[in-house]
């Protein structure tokens, strides 16, 4: 009976218990570190580059109209594809599908960093930034954001407009039109964009609430939303 006693106090000496609940802390903290703590620090450096974005952003704002450049910026490895966009304009529906919904409801955001998921916030803020070549313009990373850059007036307000394709030496240099080169039936790169795309999905109904163009002159010019 003795020994019973014995036996029952070691099993369960205070001693041992407050050893195994140290270590119980140990592992958990291990475990918290590791799960938020990188993650923190992956943030981090996806704030500072947004922040290195906003300030070269805003330098290429300062010179002069019709100024173009080289963009090339390291990136974070956790950043596989960056998407810029036009807010409030007709956007492209064969696009990433969590960004697709976030557009849907965005009026505030035209930056956003891929995959959305992965990171705490994922949809930034850049003034006076525009892209014209495609409504969104993604980009994918490597470790580095490479596209080019115009100083342009876009809508009676001075823009930095950001695209991949460089553009033909022979493209007219008219910096101060609304929208870009005039082409086909008199309309603008991005007019024929507006009605390509509102043709293609069904919604030249659309069109009125943009502003870009009219469903009339879609169809009367380029035979679309007719």
């Amino acid at each position: 009976m003795e020994e019973q006693k014995r036996s029952l106090s070691l099993k369960i000496n205070p001693i041992y218990v407050a050893i195994f609940l140290i270590f119980v802390l140990i592992i958990i903290s291990i475990f918290v570190y590791i799960k938020y703590g990188m993650n923190k620090t992956e943030n981090k450096d996806v704030d500072n580059f947004i922040n290195d974005f906003k300030d070269t952003i805003n330098e290429y704002y300062n010179s002069d109209l019709g100024f173009n450049d080289e963009l090339n910026l390291n990136v974070p490895t956790d950043v596989k594809e960056i998407c810029f966009a036009n807010i409030g304009e007709i956007i492209n529906e064969d696009i990433d599908a969590n960004l697709k919904d976030l557009l849907k409801v965005n009026r505030n955001y035209n930056m956003f960093i891929l995959p959305i998921k992965f990171f705490k916030i994922a949809y930034y803020r850049i003034p006076n930034l525009i892209v014209l070549e495609e409504n969104p313009l993604c980009i994918k990373t490597n470790g580095k954001l490479e596209a080019y850059v115009d100083v342009i007036n876009y809508k009676n307000k001075k823009s930095v407009e950001l695209y991949t394709k460089q553009k033909s030496l022979e493209q007219p240099e008219n910096k101060n039109m609304d929208n870009k080169t005039i082409l086909q039936g008199g309309l603008s790169e991005l007019q024929i964009a507006a009605c390509e795309t509102a043709d293609e999905n069904k919604n030249c109904n659309l069109l009125q609430n943009i502003g870009i163009i009219t469903k009339e002159d879609c169809c009367s010019k380029l035979n679309l939303c007719c």
